[in-house]
């Protein structure tokens, strides 16, 4: 059997406790997110769990059960298990409902590519009535259940390992019965399966699983795997999902990295760090239906690199390459540099703001390294500075007299700043410039054009070309200049809100750029022939930094990568051999396309507003976005579609009826892409260059620009499953992947919900039971052909 499916979540699914029902019988969920009030009485047929083996007895032709752990049972072999046999329905109507999970926390342990994963979760029984049911948690292949633990009444609830086969019969068994394909996503998953009575009414029970596995390698990247979507399978979202993540290595670690979410990531010497991950602290990722993904690679080298690749049918391929430094290289290869602190000392600055400036900048000046040369030059309606050029690292403790001697007063020359501090002589080393300003220009040159042209003559011909890192405060600024001078002089641009700290925000970033150990940075990708690479310019390489760059290539095959740059004036190159740049998918990297067409869409509007719009632009984006499912700052082309709650009459009849369509036609149209791209170009054209608005919009491009993890939308009209993006439209769920128009009925193949070919679909296709899972009623292509799955 052939299939192809994702990693699953943990899923519970109750039924309430009938007395005409068997006291074991448990069922499937009806639904996902459904809270229990909305509990629809539905008299459907449920199916039977899989039998437990006893745990004093053995199953009929099967070996003696082995434990493998406290309350753990597997056969060796595992029993034949017949299916779930008919259930006449019930005299009278019972309502399935998930139980509520309260809270999912996952503390996972890696050694050396062997990963221990603990599981510990709260659920609770909100809806008024005792409940019986069925735990389910669908294995990652090669996993090994450790310990199980689940105490109802003082007693430990034993669970069993299912193999594939037996957790494809009880999966399939759920869908039959509830009209839910959600469980189709784990459809190629071994499982384990426990059973849980009662479940009170208010109640709730704590478990805990422990499961083990050893983690597969590829392109020098060891990759770790955990569900996240366990709001699918909740009656309400979790209060708080969290990951932890320790990673112990006896090989030096170098990259550590999540395409799939914001991680936080803490070193703790050459070869351990922790990753950690919360829906408290990234709310927008909460409900976000994907797999948390987790990978780092290990290398003797100064500087690793690993590079991962995944080639789509019938276009070039997409990459992705990461570079990390050892983290001793600090204090053993620091290149030496110098750093221009530009602070703005205006009226506006008075008070706290003047503060944290001062405090920002003592920060900075203490943790020079002992070879940095570094000036500040303070700003109002004229510029000062602390001295007359570059002054060496030694010189601190005068220039903390000066910070602390610093007041608000006057205007704001940020044209005059500027080129006081990029025309400063460097000697070619290294030039930082870390700019801050609270408010507009209001004296000298004042436009934002004239003053990055200004900026750019400052430099001189042969200069070496600074990174400039402008940090805007408040709201009363000018988004454009500072993201112009941004890109520009290849830095970033980032915004302290008025709630935020100044010194916080300047200090973290500079703890993060002040020790480069590689500048001047080349990418050599041999004849793999790469193209739309993002970041466009490379950055320098920081200790205890890594580049994460992706892009394009058109010829797949076997090469060598080199990255090469400059320590010291010295020429560094680093050498990956035996690259494989696929000539197929990848399964493990279908996050790629994602996250490099959310790369380029932020690249896209920044230039668009930067530079001006045309409309070739403004259609690339429009196109991206739909293909890929990722939301754009000026304007919301995703627009749910509006539903009502309606009590269904019938097992399977939908439990909404559509309102009126929106205003905009579906992407999947060109009616839709064209009303799309006319709002965005209008969004863009309207959108101030100061405000709030002004800066959220800049921290959203900048956001995308950058991003770490796959961009994804949390509008209830889109879900993107593996490397499909879908739209709900008339209240099907629409394959927009393809970028083109959805196909006529004639041209389509239609396949009832839950048939016999419904689950052939599965088998016969790669990533078709996680496509299917989003919904009964589906419009999907598969391999050049289009199949619409119909009412059952």
């Amino acid at each position: 059997m052939k299939l192809k499916a994702r990693l699953s979540s943990i899923v519970v699914a109750l039924a309430a406790t009938l007395a005409t029902l068997s006291p074991s019988l448990p069922a499937a969920a009806q639904g996902m997110m459904v809270p229990p009030t909305r509990c629809f009485d539905l008299p459907v047929p449920l199916p039977e769990p899989l039998p437990l083996p006893a745990s004093d007895a053995t199953a009929p032709g099967a070996a003696p059960i082995a434990p493998v752990a406290p309350s753990i049972g597997i056969p060796r072999p595992l029993p034949t298990v017949s299916p779930p046999p008919r259930i006449a329905p019930p005299p009278r109507p019972i309502s399935p409902c998930w139980l509520t999970i309260r809270s999912h926390t996952v503390t996972v342990d890696i050694q050396d590519q062997v990963a221990t994963t603990r599981i510990d979760q709260i659920f609770v029984n909100e809806t008024g009535r005792d409940l019986e049911g069925t735990y389910v948690f669908p294995l990652p292949e090669g996993a090994t259940v450790t310990s199980f633990s689940m105490f109802v009444d003082d007693q430990q609830i034993t669970g069993e390992v299912l193999s594939r086969e037996e957790a494809r019969r009880l999966y399939e068994s759920i869908v039959r019965a509830n009209r839910d394909p959600a469980l189709l996503e784990f459809a190629d998953r071994g499982a384990f399966q426990a059973r849980v009575f009662p479940v009170p009414a208010g109640g709730k029970r704590t478990l805990r699983l422990e499961y083990s596995q050893v983690l597969p390698q590829d392109g020098g990247l060891v990759r770790y795997v955990y569900p996240t979507a366990a709001e699918r399978f909740s009656a309400r979202p979790p209060q708080e999902t969290s990951i932890t993540v320790s990673l112990r290595s006896t090989a030096p670690l170098r990259a550590v990295y999540s395409p799939t979410h914001e991680v936080n990531v803490t070193r703790s010497g050459g070869t351990s760090a922790t990753a950690t991950w919360s829906s408290r602290t990234t709310p927008a990722q909460a409900g976000v239906r994907r797999s948390f993904e987790l990978v780092y690679g290990v290398s003797p080298s100064p500087v690793g690199i690993s590079v991962v690749t995944h080639k789509l049918a019938n276009e070039d391929g997409y990459f992705l390459l990461l570079a990390a430094p050892a983290l001793q290289l600090a204090s053993e290869r620091a290149v030496p540099k110098d750093v221009s602190l530009i602070f703005d000392t205006s009226g506006s600055m008075a008070g706290a703001k003047i503060d944290q400036a001062k405090g920002a900048l003592r920060y900075v000046v203490n943790r020079l390294n002992a070879e940095d040369r570094f000036n500040i030059i303070s700003f109002s309606s004229t510029v000062d500075t602390f001295a007359s050029g570059m002054r060496p690292a030694s010189e601190r403790d005068r220039a903390i007299a000066y910070v602390d001697g610093l007041v608000a007063s006057g205007g704001t020359n940020i044209n005059d700043a500027l080129f006081t501090a990029l025309r400063a002589d460097t000697g070619g080393r290294p030039h930082t410039v870390i700019f801050v300003t609270d408010g507009l220009p209001t004296a000298g040159p004042q436009q934002p054009d004239q003053i990055v042209e200004n900026a750019r003559r400052a430099l001189g011909a042969g200069a070496v070309r600074p990174r400039l890192f402008s940090f805007g405060v408040g709201f009363d600024v000018n988004t454009t200049l500072l993201d112009k001078l941004a890109a520009d002089f290849g830095g970033a641009s980032a915004y302290v809100r008025p709630d935020e700290d100044l010194e916080a925000a300047v200090s973290t970033f500079y703890g993060k750029v002040s020790s480069p150990v590689l500048t001047d940075l080349r990418l050599d990708f041999g004849g793999a022939e790469v193209y739309d690479l993002y970041p466009s310019q490379l950055p320098d390489l920081y200790a205890g930094g890594q580049l994460v760059l992706t892009g394009r290539y058109r010829r797949p095959g076997t090469i060598d990568v080199t990255l090469s740059g400059s320590a010291a004036g010295r020429p560094q190159q680093f050498t990956l051999p035996g690259v494989t740049f696929a000539s197929a998918p990848v399964k493990a990297q279908e996050a790629l396309p994602r996250l490099w067409a959310g790369r380029k869409i932020g690249y896209l509007l920044s230039e668009i507003r930067l530079r001006g719009a045309n409309k070739e632009l403004v259609d690339e984006v429009i196109a991206l976005a739909t293909r890929h499912g990722i939301p754009t700052p000026y304007t919301s082309i995703f627009v749910p579609e509006p539903t009502v709650p309606v009590a269904p009459q019938r097992p399977g009849a939908p439990t909404t009826a559509p309102l009126p369509q929106p205003t905009q036609a579906p992407l999947n149209t060109q009616q839709g892409r064209a009303q799309a791209a006319d709002a965005l170009s209008q969004g863009l054209r309207s959108a101030p260059a100061a405000g709030a608005s002004a800066v959220q919009n800049s921290q959203a491009t900048n956001q995308l620009r950058e991003a770490q993890s796959a961009p994804t939308s949390n509008s209830s009209g889109v879900q993107t499953v593996a490397d499909k993006t879908f739209l709900l439209v008339d209240s099907v769920w629409q394959d927009v992947s393809t970028g083109a128009d959805a196909p006529p009925a004639e041209q389509r193949t239609r396949v009832p919900f839950a048939s016999e070919a419904y689950f052939e679909l599965v088998d016969r296709f790669p990533n078709a039971g996680a496509y299917l899972s989003v919904g009964p009623r589906v419009l999907l292509e598969l391999e050049d052909s289009w199949y619409e799955i119909t009412e059952a």
